[in-house]
C-alpha cells in the first residue's frame, strides 16, 4: 500500500481511477476503504484504551464476594452503602484478611462496578419460557358470587353500613 499511496496522490483524476481498480482487484478492500488508506494511509494503533485504568484487581473481587456471601447476597444498591461498616467487622472478626491497597480499592467501589462485578454471580433470566400455567381447572371450582345468588333471608347474613 505504501508503494502505491505516493502515485495515487500524485495522479491525476484518471490516473486515480485506475490506480484505484487496480488496488481493489489486487487487495480485495472495498472501493470507499480503499480511498481512504490510499489518501491517508494506515490509522496509528491504539496504545492504549481510552478512559481510566481499571481499579478490580482479582484481589478485590475475590474480597467483595466474600463480603458479599457474608451479607446473604443482599442486592449492590443495599450492600454499598454499608460496604465500610461490614469490612471493619468482618475485618475485627478476622473473617477477612485483605492487604490495605485492597482494602482502600474495596471501600472505593462505586455501584456500577459493583453491578458489573456481580453479574456473572447471578442468574440469568428465563426468557420465553412462562412458569405459570393456565388454572381452567380451578376457574370451575372457585365460587363466584354473582348478583343473583345473594340471599339475604338466611340466618347468618349481615349487611355492613
Amino acid at each position: 500500500m505504501e508503494s502505491w499511496r505516493p502515485r495515487y496522490l500524485r495522479g491525476s483524476r484518471k490516473e486515480k481511477g485506475r490506480i484505484l481498480k487496480e488496488f481493489v482487484a489486487l487487495t480485495g478492500y472495498p472501493r470507499k476503504s480503499a480511498i481512504r488508506l490510499l489518501r491517508h494511509g494506515y490509522p496509528p494503533p491504539h496504545l492504549h484504551r481510552p478512559g481510566q485504568r481499571r481499579q478490580c484487581t482479582p484481589d478485590v473481587k475475590a474480597a467483595f464476594l466474600l463480603v458479599w456471601e457474608a451479607c446473604g447476597r443482599i442486592s449492590p444498591k443495599r450492600l454499598a452503602p454499608f460496604l465500610p461498616e461490614i469490612v471493619a467487622v468482618l475485618k475485627c472478626h478476622r473473617e477477612l484478611r485483605i492487604r490495605p491497597e485492597t482494602e482502600r480499592l474495596l471501600l472505593r467501589m462505586s455501584l456500577a462496578t459493583i453491578d458489573r462485578m456481580l453479574r456473572p454471580q447471578r442468574p440469568k433470566p428465563l426468557r420465553g419460557h412462562t412458569t405459570a400455567k393456565p388454572a381452567t381447572f380451578l376457574r370451575h371450582q372457585v365460587p363466584v358470587r354473582t348478583f343473583a345468588d345473594w340471599d339475604e333471608g338466611k340466618p347468618g347474613f349481615l349487611e355492613e353500613l
